[in-house]
C-alpha cells in the first residue's frame, strides 16, 4: 500500500494538504493509495471527488477502482467509483441497505493507454428526507450524461457509516481485508470536498487541462468545503 508519510503533511485553514514529487503509479499487484481520511466524514452528506486519472488500459479485462471504501460484511455501506470493461464509469452508493448506481451513458476511456490524463469529478447531493439524491459525473470539466438506478433517499444517504474505514484511491478498501479491484495506471491532483460543487466550479478546476491550486480561487472555482488535497506535484 502506498501512503504519504506524516512528514509530508501540513494543515492550511483546516484543510489537509499533502505533497509528493510525482503522480501516483499503481501497477495492480497489491498497491493502493490510502488517504487516511475517515470516509464517514465525507460520504455521509454532500461531497465531490476530483482527480486526474490515466489508466493503463481504458477498457480493462476486469473492472478497476478509481476510489472506494466499504465495510467488510454482508450488506455493508459502500462508496465506489469503478472503471468498467467497456470504458464507462459507475458510482455505487449503498447506505442503510439502500443502493443507487450511476453509470455514464457513454465510454469515458478508449481501449488501451491514451497517454493522457483525464480529469474526472463526481458529486452527490443529499436533497434530504424522502427526496432522491442527485449524482453527477464530469469528464474534463464537462457534465456528462449518466443514468441513476434505484436513487437513494436523503434519509438513507445520511445514515452512511463504514465505522472509521479510510478512503482508498486505486482500490476498494475492504475494511480489515486486502484491498480489491486494483487500478493499473496513474492518479494525480486529488481533491475531496464536503459539498456538491456546481458545474461551473468543476469546469474551472479542469481549466482547459491546466492544473490550478485548489487552495486558491480561480475563475468560478472557490476552495469552500475543500477538506483534503493531494497535490502530488505533477505537470500532467
Amino acid at each position: 500500500m502506498l501512503g504519504l508519510g506524516s512528514g509530508l503533511s501540513s494543515s492550511v485553514f483546516a484543510i489537509q494538504v499533502e505533497n509528493q514529487q510525482y503522480s501516483i503509479f499503481l501497477d495492480g499487484t497489491g498497491d493502493s493509495f490510502s488517504t487516511n481520511v475517515d470516509a464517514q466524514t465525507i460520504f455521509s452528506n454532500d461531497f465531490t471527488i476530483s482527480a486526474y486519472f490515466r489508466p493503463h488500459d481504458g477498457q480493462p479485462s476486469s473492472a478497476q477502482t478509481l476510489f472506494g471504501v466499504n465495510e467488510n460484511n454482508v450488506g455493508a455501506d459502500i462508496m465506489r467509483l469503478t472503471l468498467n470493461t467497456d470504458g464507462t464509469l459507475t458510482l455505487l452508493h449503498r447506505s442503510n441497505v439502500d443502493e443507487a448506481t450511476t453509470t455514464t451513458d457513454a465510454a469515458v476511456f478508449n481501449d488501451g493507454d491514451s497517454g493522457d490524463f483525464t480529469h474526472i469529478a463526481v458529486s452527490a447531493n443529499n436533497q434530504g428526507g424522502g427526496t432522491d439524491s442527485l449524482y453527477k459525473m464530469y469528464v474534463n470539466g464537462a457534465l456528462v450524461n449518466s443514468t441513476t438506478l434505484d436513487a437513494m433517499s436523503g434519509t438513507n444517504f445520511s445514515a452512511w457509516n463504514t465505522g472509521g474505514a479510510y478512503i482508498y484511491f486505486g482500490a476498494v478498501n475492504l475494511d480489515g481485508s486486502q484491498p480489491t479491484s486494483l487500478w493499473i495506471g496513474y492518479i494525480d491532483e486529488i481533491g475531496i470536498f464536503t459539498a456538491a460543487k456546481p458545474d461551473a466550479q468543476i469546469t474551472s478546476i479542469y481549466n482547459n487541462n491546466s492544473v490550478i491550486n485548489l487552495l486558491e480561487s480561480s475563475g468560478s472555482y472557490s476552495p469552500t468545503k475543500l477538506k483534503h488535497y493531494y497535490r502530488l506535484n505533477n505537470d500532467l
